[in-house]
């Protein structure tokens, strides 16, 4: 009888696991591209949009529709958005920032952000658009 016990080996059956673990793979890339960062707002369109080189994950300015000012999520002025982005880039000057205007806010505005942080040193600044 102890003979018996030793000869047997426990197995576990991991199909239930593998079906489990296949179908989470699937909803996360079909729902990964759904999420955005940042405010929902009107951009522009284009019929071709340039391609912008992500090495790391970028930082998110948006500018909406009353002229307010974002950093990701995080409402900030102007005065402020240069604290907010170097936080978020723990002072990387070679982080890429992507800006986005609505299309109904003054040049002006975007110009002013933008300047902002070229001023504080930031190079790496992605325009982002709406492809038609």
């Amino acid at each position: 009888m102890a003979n018996n016990l030793d000869q047997q080996q426990v197995q576990i059956n991991v199909t239930p696991l593998v079906d489990v673990l296949l179908v989470l793979l699937i909803i996360f890339m079909v729902t990964a591209p759904m999420i955005q960062s940042g405010v929902n707002i009107n951009l522009p369109k284009t019929k071709k949009a340039a391609s912008a080189q992500q090495s790391k994950k970028s930082i998110v300015v948006t500018i909406n529709k009353a002229g307010k000012i974002y950093v990701d999520k995080a409402a900030v002025t102007l005065d402020t958005l240069l604290n907010h982005v170097e936080d978020l880039s723990a002072k990387d000057k070679t982080q890429v920032i992507q800006v986005k205007g609505d299309k109904d806010i003054p040049y002006d505005k975007i110009f002013q952000v933008m300047n902002k942080l070229v001023m504080g040193g930031y190079q790496k600044l992605s325009l982002i658009a709406e492809t038609q």
